[in-house]
């Protein structure tokens, strides 16, 4: 019996050693961004104020001019809870909080200047990103009461029934024409989605046995090879040696995972092979090189 509880005591303790896996951080949130007026006159300043949750840092972005706000303590969820900014034109400011692991969130707010007629607003920020990263769609189209939204492709997109003013971030994996509709305006922003290449290497295939438990060790200097990638975003994915291309992939499943076996005559044992990898899209290409 004492043996029995010498046994299970470390077992016991070693189970609660383990730690529990770390949840993933909370959302932000901005519960909510003001302005102290909606319309001025040129010079005039106005008081931004918002309100956030669970935010890492907070960014503040007059999206008409792409000049940035400083904030004294945009980290750490930042002190900062206000920015008084002197308004020169028709101006929408976007504010971003992310949370530890960078998953933004937006709000916008704008303000019109006198009786300057009403301005209809659109943009992609950034308009060029890579796949796999974020692209925030800001739009003011004062004064409207709906508004639709449409990726070209993918077709209709949820605008989280934001009407006049509005942002969604959002992560398409090509190159994508979004258009927002406002009565009889519409207003278009090309949004530039370049491909990646997010791994890539060659490696040889080992010789099989055959039924008898012969290995074919091959000829002398010829080396067969494996060249396995992963890649997003991609239309076209080609893989080539010192300009010889030695397959291309346009479609299917091979676009983001594949692999492709090769013969190669390697006559200076000492030389180096250097692969390349490239993948391309509409927006443009990314290559990357193995070595073997």
């Amino acid at each position: 019996m004492k043996r029995l509880t010498l046994l299970l005591a470390p077992l016991a303790l070693a189970a609660c050693a383990i730690p529990d896996a770390d949840p993933l951080p909370p959302e932000a949130v901005i519960t909510s961004f003001t302005a102290s007026a909606s319309e001025v006159n040129v010079g005039d300043t106005v008081t931004l104020t918002w309100a956030t949750e669970n935010a890492h840092t907070i960014s503040l972005l007059e999206v008409v001019s792409g000049e940035s706000v400083p904030l004294s303590d945009s980290a750490d969820g930042g002190a900062t809870t206000s920015a008084e900014v002197t308004v020169n034109g028709e101006s929408t400011w976007l504010l971003t909080a992310t949370n530890r692991r960078g998953v933004p969130t937006t709000a916008v707010v704008n303000v019109r200047v006198g009786d300057a007629p009403p301005e209809f607003f659109f943009a992609a920020l950034p308009a060029t990103i890579h796949a796999g990263e974020r692209s925030t769609l800001v739009w003011n189209a004062p004064g409207a009461q709906q508004v639709s939204l449409t990726a070209n492709p993918g077709g209709p997109v949820n605008t989280q029934n934001q009407t006049g003013a509005g942002s969604l971030t959002l992560s398409p994996e090509q190159p994508t024409r979004y258009s927002l509709t406002v009565g009889a305006s519409t207003r278009t922003v090309d949004l530039r989605v370049l491909p990646v290449v997010e791994r890539f290497e060659v490696t040889a295939v080992e010789p099989q046995a055959d039924d008898a438990g012969v290995v074919d060790a091959g000829e002398p200097g010829v080396l067969h090879l494996r060249a396995t990638w992963q890649a997003r975003g991609a239309t076209r994915v080609r893989l080539s040696l010192g300009g010889l291309l030695f397959n291309e992939v346009n479609n299917g499943e091979a676009l983001t995972q594949g692999s492709f076996e090769l013969t190669v005559e390697r006559l200076d044992p000492a030389r180096v092979l250097s692969f390349e990898l490239t993948a391309i899209n509409a927006s443009g290409l990314q290559t990357s090189v193995a070595s073997y």
